[in-house]
């Protein structure tokens, strides 16, 4: 099985993600519990966190903060 590769993610209310693959999966996922911490804690403001945005060269979701999931 290959790694996973985001081709697009959608922020949602609630801190949540969806998420489509490049397989067109899509998953929704939680991210509340893990917003703390100097990088994913700013993400706790919902406008920033709205800003989410696929890294094509990686295929992962990213912030402009430098906060990442892969």
């Amino acid at each position: 099985m290959s790694d996973p590769w985001v081709s697009r993610v959608h922020a949602m209310t609630g801190f949540r993600l969806r998420v489509t693959f490049k397989d067109h999966t899509q998953k929704t996922v939680d991210l509340e519990p893990y917003l703390y911490g100097p990088v994913f804690g700013p993400l706790r403001n919902q406008s920033r966190f709205s800003k989410v945005r696929v890294n094509h060269e990686f295929g992962c979701v990213e912030w402009a903060n430098g906060a990442d999931l892969s």
